[in-house]
């Protein structure tokens, strides 16, 4: 499946990557890092309505820090 993943990012002009903001960010991080992405990536936090405020905030400062997002 990763095999597919990585042959249609190759034609890709962007990458759209969903995070369910509960989910273990690291694991996404491995990831989205195994992916060598090319191309700008858009994150989208999913299911930010079953978190608070802090594990929001947390998940965007967590992926900022991992460079896997350019804040715009």
């Amino acid at each position: 499946m990763m095999q597919s993943v990585k042959g249609a990012l190759e034609d890709a002009d962007v990458a759209l990557l969903i995070v369910d903001v509960n989910d273990n960010w690291e694991d996404c991080d491995a990831i989205f890092s195994a992916l060598k992405l090319r191309v700008p990536a858009v994150l989208v936090l999913n299911k930010i309505d079953r978190a608070g405020q802090e594990r929001i905030q947390g998940a965007k400062d967590f992926f900022l820090k991992n460079r896997i997002v350019k804040n715009w």
